[in-house]
């Protein structure tokens, strides 16, 4: 474009001379220039089909349409990519509307993180040296339930085990004054998850009064916790666990 705007003060090749451009890409440029549009008739169509979609057709919608034929004329193919390049070349650009978030469980911090402590290092030489404990569901044949228990890593069992209808504060509270009073044990490492039932202020007062010792995973990270995961995962994949819990929540 700049050497054909002063071809009438300089000569091409001074021009190209100066711009660092060879004759040989210089001339195929000017040649595809002259050249007719291939996807004049798509670009048209593209367009169409775009500002019918209120601008919410993204290519891989758009290359659909004209495949099917959707915009009332005759089916065409032609790639994805260079429909994309086409709508770039136009600056057709897709209006995305932003949905609102869902509600979630780990969105901000109730209480301060106490750290992970226990580090995946879930074998112990002796009894309660760390506990885990979290919160799973069952799906019974008439209603859920969930299943708030502390394990002991030295054995694998469950120091003290709870069913609620609802995974809250209270079953967790529970379960581990519990686990507390079954067991003369002061120091513990109790392990969880990001859970908030397990940030809220009745469960830290619960663990300063008795002397245990928080830790917890990093948020969305279920192997920190691996362990207590499994031990869900034995007892929903055994038909007797599953007996013990429908018998439990009937009583």
């Amino acid at each position: 474009m700049v050497i054909d705007a002063l071809r009438d003060r300089f000569s091409a090749s001074v021009l190209r001379a100066e711009l660092g451009i060879s004759r040989s890409p210089y001339c195929y440029s000017r040649a595809a220039e002259l050249r007719p549009d291939p996807y004049f008739q798509a670009r048209q169509r593209i367009r169409r089909i775009f500002e019918q979609s209120k601008e919410t057709f993204g290519s891989e919608r758009i290359w659909h349409a004209l495949r099917n034929g959707d915009d009332g004329q005759e089916p065409i193919c032609i790639s994805e990519k260079v429909i994309r390049r086409i709508m770039a070349q136009e600056g057709l650009r897709v209006i995305y509307v932003r949905k609102r978030r869902r509600h979630s469980s780990c969105k901000g911090e109730v209480s301060e993180h106490p750290g992970d402590k226990v580090r995946r290092e879930f074998h112990a030489d002796a009894p309660n040296r760390p506990w885990l404990t979290d919160i799973t569901r069952f799906t019974l044949p008439s209603c859920k339930c969930y299943l708030s228990a502390i394990v002991d890593c030295f054995d694998g069992k469950a120091v003290s085990h709870l069913l609620s209808k609802r995974p809250d504060a209270d079953p967790a509270n529970a379960t581990l004054v519990k686990a507390l009073d079954g067991a003369a044990a002061t120091g513990v490492i109790l392990h969880s998850d990001c859970g908030c039932h397990y940030r809220w202020p009745g469960w830290i007062g619960i663990c300063d009064e008795r002397g245990i010792v928080r830790s917890m995973s990093k948020k969305a990270c279920s192997p920190d916790n691996a362990a207590c995961e499994g031990f869900f995962g034995r007892l929903k994949n055994t038909d007797n666990g599953n007996r013990a819990i429908v018998e439990g929540y009937r009583r």
